[in-house]
């Protein structure tokens, strides 16, 4: 009948996907719990507290008072800024497209913390298409006067959970032998019934990360170290170390 039939070459093509990498932060400024230095406390950018990273979101429980602040991704002042994405904002450090009300403009280089003072749920998502940063206020703050260690090196109860020593406000310790793979959380009670329970940050996220999440937001502390026997919490930094 006239027609014609054409057969194409097959042609293969191989994608290769990439895992989206998202930034680092560092909370620095006057709003931070940052003591130093002693001049402008806030403001020392060798000290600026890293946030917990999972996927595309940095989350930290720490304290935050009406001030100045902003992130850094790198414990040094350049070369990365983030800031609020405001026409006032250096265009460079412009990042954060969306905020909570009580997280505004603060100058050329800042953002500003409007709320009181106390712990708030720092929370960064990083997805393009967000770039968020929101402060929720915790259901626990940092001024306590006894916290307790209880875990596996104590049966897991609690009326014999281990008393820390009170160093500082917020900031306790205690020397005792910690196991390859241990697991423990902190108590301000000697009962699971109480509300002032600390634990690795995030719910069903068991690690040994360094950062603190309260009651309802948290998990086992595993700790995968060679041992250990000095344990530091700081409930006003959102922070724990094992020595």
């Amino acid at each position: 009948n006239g027609l014609l039939t054409a057969v194409s070459n097959v042609t293969s093509v191989m994608v290769t996907p990439y895992a989206l990498t998202y930034p680092t932060f560092y909370l620095v400024g006057a709003a931070s719990y940052i003591p130093t230095p002693a001049s402008a406390p806030g403001w020392d950018a060798a000290a600026a507290q890293i946030l917990y990273k999972k996927d595309n979101k940095s989350i930290i429980y720490t304290y935050m008072k009406p001030a100045n602040f902003r992130f850094l991704g790198q414990q040094a002042w350049g070369p990365t800024n983030y800031s609020i994405d405001a026409p006032g904002t250096d265009a460079a450090s412009r990042y954060f497209k969306q905020t909570s009300t009580n997280i505004i403009f603060g100058d050329n280089e800042n953002m500003k913390f409007t709320d009181p003072e106390g712990i708030y749920m720092l929370e960064i998502d990083a997805d393009g298409t967000k770039q968020s940063l929101k402060a929720t206020p915790s259901p626990l703050g940092y001024k306590y006067d006894n916290l307790y260690l209880v875990g596996s090196m104590n049966g897991w109860s609690d009326t014999n959970a281990m008393p820390m020593t009170k160093v500082s406000e917020g900031v306790f310790e205690i020397t005792t032998a910690v196991a390859t793979d241990a697991e423990f959380k902190f108590l301000g009670q000697k009962s699971w019934d109480g509300a002032l329970e600390w634990g690795h940050i995030l719910k069903d996220n068991n690690g040994n990360s360094g950062f603190l999440g309260p009651k309802g937001d948290n998990s086992n502390i595993v700790y995968k170290g060679a041992g250990g026997n000095k344990i530091t919490v700081n409930l006003k930094a959102g922070t724990y170390t094992i020595q």
